[in-house]
């Protein structure tokens, strides 16, 4: 694994220059996510506000604990900011929230009388409501990708903000962050892979690096090197942090929304000729019909070890190896699949080796578990 780039030095709330977006009324129903800045690699505060009736009470969310707690929300205190007021067991907070546009900002938070500054926030209003947050325990930690091998990254930066870092006055700039889409594409090894910056593209080297229910992300190529901090809401999305260096320019962006997705053609080919395949043994339909469950997950950003419910633990190269498909072992070898996994029942994938292809296949395992 590469070496972790350094973390950029970051600013304090007092230098943000903007145009002060309009302040929400109120946060009846509405969730924040204050998230700290990379280096303190502290698990996200979730604070969700109750609706303003009996038995909806506001909670929040912090080291992966749910409490409860009162929240008294002030906007208007000045223009483009707002202030919070929360008091639960054990814990007292004031958060002085500075708007960079009307869902996101960063905010100072006093908390048990210690101070956090540089810390973005964003609401979550999703349709689906989910939480940009995986908390310590959640189903999330279990299937956040252990690799971005063969698969593509994505930050979108509507609703972020950012700004140059300037090292005279340790002060950024922040204003509403206005940017094409970032694409990192990381190849089949999961060292290095393309990074494709609006208007130009670069070689670079990446680091994935899980950490907890987060992860991070270190580019390093010829005039660019940074890192991206991603808080997992789901394995294939949530919120990323991105700092990087590029012409002597130290840029930092926040609360940049996040998509991880696999983007192979050949991967969609080999989906399509096995939906029109047709098998003549109940195995093989069924082997077919666990792969027409599992590929397309994959394909959105599932791990490609992914197993099924209610199909004793098989991976996807299980049921590749049961249908003799020397193509989609291949595909799934090349992307990582795990060579020693077992079903639920303790089978290898070798045990699963079927049909006429059975000789072919072996020697695609052989070489792979020779070359790792």
């Amino acid at each position: 694994m590469l070496k972790t780039l350094s973390i950029l030095a970051l600013p304090v709330l007092s230098g943000a220059v903007f145009a002060a977006p309009a302040v929400p009324s109120d946060l009846n129903g509405r969730k924040i996510q204050f998230s700290y800045p990379t280096s303190w690699k502290f698990t996200p505060l979730l604070i969700h506000f109750g609706e303003a009736e009996p038995g909806k009470p506001d909670t929040y969310t912090v080291q992966g604990e749910d409490r409860i707690c009162d929240v008294i929300y002030s906007p208007g205190v000045a223009p483009g900011k707002a202030r919070l007021s929360v008091s639960g067991k054990g814990d007292n907070a004031t958060i002085c929230m500075c708007f960079i546009t009307e869902v996101s900002g960063i905010a100072h938070m006093k908390w048990n009388g210690v101070d956090y500054y540089d810390l973005a926030f964003r609401f979550s209003d999703d349709e689906d409501r989910r939480d940009y947050l995986c908390r310590m325990g959640d189903p999330v930690g279990d299937v956040m990708p252990p690799t971005l091998a063969g698969k593509v990254l994505e930050l979108d930066f509507s609703g972020a903000f950012g700004g140059r870092f300037n090292p005279a006055t340790q002060e950024v700039d922040y204003r509403e962050w206005n940017s094409a889409p970032w694409v990192v594409r990381f190849l089949p090894t999961g060292q290095g892979g393309v990074a494709e910056l609006p208007g130009e593209k670069a070689i670079v080297t990446a680091d994935y690096e899980p950490m907890g229910c987060g992860a991070m992300v270190s580019l390093k190529g010829q005039g660019l090197s940074g890192q991206i901090t991603l808080d997992f809401a789901a394995a294939d999305s949530g919120l990323a942090r991105v700092e990087w260096e590029k012409d002597d320019a130290v840029r930092v962006v926040c609360s940049a929304r996040f998509f991880i997705r696999h983007e192979d053609e050949h991967l969609q080919q080999l989906i399509a000729s096995l939906e029109k395949a047709e098998y003549k043994t109940a195995v093989e339909r069924l082997y077919q019909k666990r792969l027409l469950t599992l590929l397309p997950q994959i394909v959105q950003g599932a791990p490609v070890d992914t197993v099924l419910a209610n199909a004793n633990g098989t991976t996807a190269l299980h049921n590749a190896c049961g249908l003799s498909h020397v193509e989609i072992v291949q595909w799934l070898v090349e992307h990582g699949a795990d060579l020693n996994a077992r079903t639920a029942r303790g089978a290898s994938v070798e045990d699963c080796i079927g049909g006429p292809n059975a000789r072919s296949i072996r020697s695609i395992l052989r070489k792979a578990r020779n070359s790792r």
